[in-house]
C-alpha cells in the first residue's frame, strides 16, 4: 500500500488501530502549555485517507472531510484553556502547492484548500514532498528534539 511506503519514510513511529486511515501527530517534544513566550503545546496532525476509486486525501487534521463548508473559527479559543483540537499545520498552503507541484505530470493530483488529492500511484510523491515542506516549515528534523507519532484511526 502507498500510504504505508510514505509513512515509513517519514521518521515515526506506527501505532497499528484500523485500516485505511493513518494520523501523523507531531510538535516538538517537552513543549508546554501556557509558557508566556515559550514554546506552545500546539500540536499538528496530518491524515492520510483512502478513498474509493484508488485515490488517497492527505490533509491537515486541524480540518475535517465532512464539517460544513462554513467557516470554522479554529483558533478562537486559543490561550483561553478552551480545547481546540489540533492546530493548523503552519504553511500549509505552500505544503500544498510544493505536493501538486512534486505530482504534476505523474497522473491525477489535486490541491484542495485542507490538502492534497491523488492518485494511489502518487501518494509515495505526493505525500514525500508534503511532509518535506511541513518538516521545513515546522523546523521538523531528525533529531531527538523533535517528536512524530503516527496512529492508524478507525474511520467512520
Amino acid at each position: 500500500m502507498p500510504i504505508l511506503e510514505v509513512l515509513a519514510r517519514i521518521p515515526a513511529r506506527a501505532e497499528p488501530k484500523a485500516a485505511g486511515w493513518w494520523r501523523v501527530m507531531f510538535g516538538p517534544r517537552g513543549s508546554t502549555a501556557g509558557d508566556a513566550g515559550g514554546p506552545s503545546a500546539s500540536r499538528h496532525a496530518l491524515d492520510f485517507r483512502v478513498l474509493t476509486g484508488s485515490r488517497i486525501v492527505v490533509f491537515d487534521a486541524s480540518e475535517s472531510l465532512f464539517r460544513s463548508a462554513q467557516p470554522q473559527p479554529q483558533e478562537a479559543h486559543a490561550g483561553s484553556g478552551a480545547p481546540v483540537g489540533f492546530r493548523p499545520i503552519p504553511e500549509f498552503g505552500r505544503a500544498i502547492a510544493d505536493a501538486v507541484v512534486a505530482g504534476r505530470g505523474r497522473g491525477t493530483v489535486a490541491g484542495v484548500r485542507i490538502g492534497v488529492v491523488c492518485g494511489a500511484a502518487d501518494a509515495v510523491v505526493v505525500g514525500e514532498a508534503l511532509w518535506a515542506s511541513i518538516a521545513r516549515s515546522c523546523g521538523l528534523g531528525r533529531g531527538d528534539d523533535d517528536m512524530v507519532v503516527v496512529k492508524m484511526e478507525e474511520s467512520d
